[in-house]
């Protein structure tokens, strides 16, 4: 394990309810997260003590990006707390413009496994390789516009 680098992990854990006297266990996985990158988790049960849901981020966040630095690709977690148009901006260092990965219409939710969050694969807008540096990095949505930074070592 290499928390410093911002490995992913996987994360089980149960929690027993009692409601009205009947027992359950709920199990959550929580997996290739970062850990770094965990963040409370909120549940809601019903009155019957049946079903246990999880409910979406309470706010959107942009995560820092991982692994960090990086050569040549890098994953940036955020999370979102309504739907909305999702915009990621690159730029260099002068404020120059690098890549623009337009993410569409995107869910209310946690986007901050490998297979979730916004790849980049350290190329400019042209397809070239960018050279080590460091960046900065913009998402921008209805509910978040927020910017940091990262670092390219080759």
């Amino acid at each position: 394990m290499k928390t410093d680098t911002g490995d992913p992990y996987t994360i089980e854990y149960e929690v027993h309810l009692s409601v009205l006297g009947e027992n359950t266990v709920h199990r959550q996985m929580i997996e290739d997260m970062p850990i770094q990158q965990l963040k409370t988790l909120y549940y809601q049960q019903d009155t019957t003590g049946q079903t246990t849901t999880a409910s979406g981020p309470q706010q959107s966040d942009l995560g820092q990006n991982y692994p960090s630095p990086f050569n040549p690709e890098t994953w940036i977690p955020y999370q979102l707390h309504q739907r909305g148009q999702v915009l990621l901006e690159i730029y260099a260092s002068d404020g120059q413009p690098i890549r623009k990965i337009d993410l569409g219409i995107q869910s209310a939710g946690y986007y901050t496994t490998r297979d979730r969050s916004v790849y980049w694969d350290g190329r400019n807008q042209q397809g070239e390789l960018v050279a080590s540096s460091v960046y900065f990095y913009r998402l921008s949505t209805e509910s978040i516009d927020e910017i940091r930074k990262m670092l390219v070592l080759k």
